[in-house]
């Protein structure tokens, strides 16, 4: 009988085909597309072997990548919180380990610097929708949902979510990208969906991307960003959590769960 996921060794080595292919391919693909060869390499690298081994394995793609409708929506409001709390700590940690790793701090700014000259709405596609997209449903759909089987829930998220870190290849981002992971692998599990982690993701991405828009458009010299990005976390973080908060007593004064 074909067990409806991956087994673990399945899931390491298409992930080690994975990681190989995605980081030679990226290269190519900017060097021969520019920032187009991004998406074409989320596409081609991260979500084609899964869906291709997924067919021919004739396993549930339902299943594999955990296409439901949530369940427990009070985890989505939980992960939200815990994605803000995350967003702190990331921006303080950055403030910090750029000192410690400026030349990866300088490879970063120049990536952004190439995308400055992108109108938002293609930024926001290629590296808050495309990606929230494809790498939900690589890392904690057919992922996560293989090492869920095998092993228990707050080990199969570490791992998972150390893959997720290791795949972006920045020493500067492992710590915050590894947290990030926690948070949406947590409300898969809780939520039993994909659907709110690729959400989070989303606003994630696309937080940084229109924080990094502005900034990259205005006078500041380049030694405030990441003062005034840490500000504006925790500006925004404080909102939100008034609008969570409000939106909680809500639920519970029409009896929803």
């Amino acid at each position: 009988m074909v067990k409806s996921v991956f087994d673990i060794k399945q899931s390491l080595i298409l992930y080690t085909v994975i990681v190989i292919s995605f980081y030679f391919t990226s290269i190519a693909f900017f060097k021969a597309f520019d920032i187009n060869g991004i998406p074409l390499t989320h596409v081609l690298t991260l979500f084609l072997p899964g869906i291709l081994v997924t067919i021919m394995d004739k396993k549930d793609i339902r299943e594999v990548y955990m296409l439901r409708k949530p369940a427990a929506s009070r985890y989505i409001y939980i992960g939200l919180g815990m994605w803000l709390v995350v967003l702190i700590i990331s921006g303080i940690y950055s403030v910090f380990a750029v000192k410690i790793l400026p030349e990866e701090a300088e490879l970063l700014e120049a990536f952004d610097y190439l995308f400055s000259n992108m109108s938002l709405t293609y930024q926001l596609l290629v590296i808050a929708v495309i990606p929230a997209i494809i790498e939900e449903l690589l890392f904690r759909g057919l992922f996560l949902s293989s090492f869920l089987e095998h092993f228990k829930p707050c080990k199969a998220m570490v791992w998972t979510s150390l893959m997720f870190a290791s795949m972006h290849f920045s020493l500067l981002k492992l710590f915050p990208t590894f947290m990030l992971g926690m948070v949406f692998a947590y409300t898969v599990y809780k939520t039993k969906s994909i659907l709110p982690a690729i959400a989070l993701h989303f606003i994630n991405n696309g937080f940084s991307v229109v924080g990094t828009y502005f900034l990259l458009n205005t006078e500041l010299d380049t030694g405030y960003i990441y003062s005034v990005d840490l500000l504006a976390v925790i500006i925004t973080a404080s909102v939100s959590l008034v609008f969570i908060k409000t939106g909680q007593k809500s639920r519970g004064e029409y009896g929803q769960n």
